[in-house]
């Protein structure tokens, strides 16, 4: 399979017009960044899970040494995450490949 100078180029001005559809979308780029921000907030939560411990509970810190607002914390962090990635799929569903 060969590629020639036409293919190339139009592939090019192809990517150049989806790369600046895609920086002027705001409302997928602030999906993005929410997403980024939801999966960041479970990673943090996830970190410090010996600070929603019982006191004197000991590592591994399972479910049943958590307080309650720790997992009342990690499903709302969850549904947010679910809820903006969601968001983000769907307009990458949508694209057509070229």
């Amino acid at each position: 399979m060969s590629v020639d100078d036409a293919s190339e180029l139009e592939f090019r001005n192809k990517l150049a017009i989806a790369t600046q559809q895609i920086d002027n979308d705001r409302k997928w780029g602030n999906a993005l960044v929410e997403a980024i921000h939801a999966a960041d907030d479970y990673c943090d939560l996830e970190r410090n899970r010996g600070k929603y411990a019982y006191p004197g509970a000991r590592p591994p810190y399972t479910t049943d040494k958590l307080t309650f607002d720790f997992i009342s914390k990690e499903r709302e962090v969850i549904n947010k995450y679910v809820s903006a990635k969601g968001n983000v799929d769907i307009p990458i569903r949508a694209m057509q490949y070229p």
